[in-house]
């Protein structure tokens, strides 16, 4: 099994690698990146949970596959995949993580944080398509940012019965939300609502609530 998962990691970092040079080229033609940097950035973030890893692979820690799955789920939701139902889905493996402490729960702020850059790179790599280092950053700061929501809910949940704690999630998020819109670092496009964009006929309450609502 360890041979197989350093085989796994020389391929996924021929693949980072292999994106890497493609870019390069693509730069010298005068040519966008396109897709490539979310290639690249998947990689390289799975390289590095391959590393972290190192005495087992990642695939047999299902709290790993339930936050990766979390970040896919919501990720669907914006563009350029778009399929905004799966926002109403995209917290609940995070959410049952938590809900077994004992096992997931001390884990929680790395599995919490790999759905966030599972989130953010496939939804916002296109802002390396014009500031590189910009992509980095935006990337990286806005999910360790995301992730403090989720360790809130996680701290006051612990404390507080079951349909309390959620309703704190709720409140967790949304303030969250609302703070991230009124600051330097402004970052909009991965707020929830937005996501319901292109269901307009299901978001009518949006003209009394905004996209918080």
């Amino acid at each position: 099994m360890a041979r197989l998962h350093w085989i796994a990691a020389v391929i996924v970092l021929s693949i980072c690698v292999g994106t890497s040079v493609q870019m390069v080229s693509a730069t010298r033609a005068h040519e966008l990146w396109g897709h490539l940097p979310m290639i690249q950035f998947l990689s390289a973030w799975l390289v590095i949970v391959l590393v972290l890893y190192r005495k087992r692979a990642p695939w047999n820690d299902r709290y790993w596959l339930y936050s990766s799955l979390s970040g896919f789920l919501l990720a669907l939701g914006f563009l350029p995949l778009h399929v905004p139902g799966s926002l109403f889905l995209g917290f609940v493996p995070l959410l049952h993580i938590l809900a077994d402490r004992k096992k997931g729960g001390k884990n929680f702020f790395f599995y919490a944080f790999n759905a966030m850059i599972i989130w953010n790179i496939i939804a916002t790599f296109w802002v390396a398509n014009t500031a590189y280092a910009a992509g980095i950053f935006a990337n990286v700061v806005n999910s360790l940012l995301m992730t403090l929501p989720l360790l809130a809910y996680g701290f006051i949940s612990s404390k507080l019965s079951r349909g309390i704690g959620l309703l704190s999630f709720v409140a967790c998020w949304i303030t969250f939300e609302f703070l991230h819109m009124r600051w330097e670092l402004y970052w909009p496009w991965l707020t929830l609502g937005n996501g319901l964009s292109f269901m307009h006929w299901g978001v009518q309450w949006y003209e009394y609530t905004g996209v918080l609502g």
